[in-house]
């Protein structure tokens, strides 16, 4: 796999460089710490039981940005279209079933992912 080139941290007033990802090894540490686990934001047994029945019930990914229109791909993920922090809800008409690529290019986009900034979902 190719690397990419380092770049200057993202954390305000660092100037260390960021080898993968956009913070430095420091600052994603402390990134990580701040973010929780994945129970601790709301992912825990009992959300992984709703994941696993929606996507049994829906088990193709969307496609919502038409990366794979003659293939039907399988879900991996369950997307909150309104994601929990902006007030989306666990009922199944917020999510979508996602690939894997889909899923992360959604949270690249829109979600502030991987160093981008957040951006409304439209």
């Amino acid at each position: 796999m190719p690397m990419h080139c380092p770049r200057t941290c993202t954390y305000p007033g660092c100037t260390e460089l960021a080898y993968s990802g956009s913070r430095c090894p420091r600052h994603q540490v402390n990134a990580d710490q701040q973010r929780g686990g994945s129970s601790e934001r709301g992912y825990g047994s009992a959300w992984r039981k709703i994941r696993d029945a929606f996507l049994q019930k829906h088990p193709w990914c969307v496609d919502p940005f038409g990366d794979h229109p003659n293939a039907q791909i399988k879900a991996t993920h369950v997307d909150h279209k309104i994601p929990r922090a902006a007030g989306g809800t666990d009922d199944e008409s917020n999510f979508d079933g996602l690939c894997a690529h889909c899923h992360n290019k959604k949270t690249a986009m829109f979600d502030g992912g991987y160093g981008n900034s957040k951006k409304h979902h439209g």
